[in-house]
């Protein structure tokens, strides 16, 4: 699957939950996922969480 029909995809079932549910359940959905998605990348070993957290760490 290509990136633009990835990105029709997730667009259209975004709109479609909005439809039926309200948009408060589709941004919730939007939220839960890209937090997954987030904690995907984690666990995939392709974000180091030492290097984001001394980001807002201050230096010493």
């Amino acid at each position: 699957m290509s990136g633009q029909q990835f990105g029709f995809v997730a667009g259209f079932a975004f709109v479609a939950l909005w439809a039926v549910a309200g948009i408060g359940w589709a941004l919730g959905a939007l939220v839960l996922g890209a937090v997954g998605f987030g904690i995907g990348r984690v666990l995939d070993g392709k974000v180091d969480i030492g290097a984001f957290a001394d980001r807002f760490t201050p230096d010493r």
